[in-house]
């Protein structure tokens, strides 16, 4: 895959699912089903995530600079459209008058259903079109943010240059696939020089300063973009009418509240 070609993957990949998503709107309520209204929905997301998932994997994966950049841009073009959908009055509607309807559903199908009106709401569908508005504009924000937050972890080109002595511990075939630099060996952060590192050196003092070094990266970059996400999460948990984001987050995970959390 080049990078023009991601290009025009993503984009098409989008058309088609803004086209696959058009019939949902043009239903009557009384020929509403489960299949041709939330199913359909989820299809159609679920398909956009597969059509362009290569692309979006070469981000992390590619030697190429420029084919990373391109998987890099597609990534929140995806999330933009999630966000969008979720946003659109008119799909809301289409799913609210098939939930009207109370036909009798059951295990993955119930909650599916819970599931999408539960996504309307936190995207601010039960809210005056102003605020609506403005829940839209900082999710779009934090799905850029949070890629770009990505792309810079995975430019990190920082390493550690260790002594044979501190590579104790680890196998042959890991030491000799390292960079010698005179009698020193040069230890990415990168998957497969990290982890293995972690789990296996038995100087612990080394392990620390790597250690050191994989929680720190890209923190020149990264630090100003934490700090505008955490300020718009917030916000957004506020106008949504949840008390903070814990509490946004933890309503569709096991815990349910921080209070739980917290006992």
């Amino acid at each position: 895959l080049t990078p023009e070609k991601i290009k025009v993957e993503c984009a098409r990949a989008k058309d088609r699912a803004l086209m696959n998503l058009a019939p949902i709107a043009t239903l009557t309520d009384s020929a509403r089903s489960f299949e041709n209204t939330p199913q359909l929905l989820e299809t159609v997301l679920w398909d956009l995530s597969d059509q362009t998932a290569a692309a979006t994997f070469l981000k992390y994966v590619s030697l190429s600079s420029s084919v990373r950049d391109a998987g890099n841009d597609c990534q929140p073009q995806m999330e933009q459209f999630g966000v969008e959908t979720f946003s659109r009055p008119h799909l809301f509607a289409a799913v609210s008058a098939y939930a009207a309807k109370k036909e009798k559903l059951a295990g993955e199908n119930k909650k599916l259903l819970e599931k999408e009106l539960l996504d309307f709401k936190r995207s601010g569908l039960a809210l005056p079109a102003d605020k609506r508005e403005e829940v839209k504009k900082i999710k779009l924000r934090l799905a850029e943010l949070e890629a770009n937050f990505g792309k810079n972890l995975n430019d990190v080109k920082d390493s550690l240059l260790v002594s044979r002595e501190e590579l104790d511990g680890l196998p042959d075939d890991y030491i000799n696939r390292l960079q010698k630099e005179g009698a020193q060996y040069r230890v990415t952060l990168d998957y497969p020089d990290y982890f293995p590192f972690m789990n296996n050196a038995t100087s612990a003092k080394t392990r620390a300063l790597l250690e050191n070094l994989y929680n720190n990266r890209a923190v020149k970059e990264n630090l100003p973009l934490l700090k505008e996400v955490l300020s718009l999460r917030q916000q957004a948990a506020k106008l949504l009418g949840y008390p903070n984001h814990s509490a946004y987050v933890l309503e569709q995970r096991m815990a349910k509240t921080p209070a739980a959390v917290d006992a």
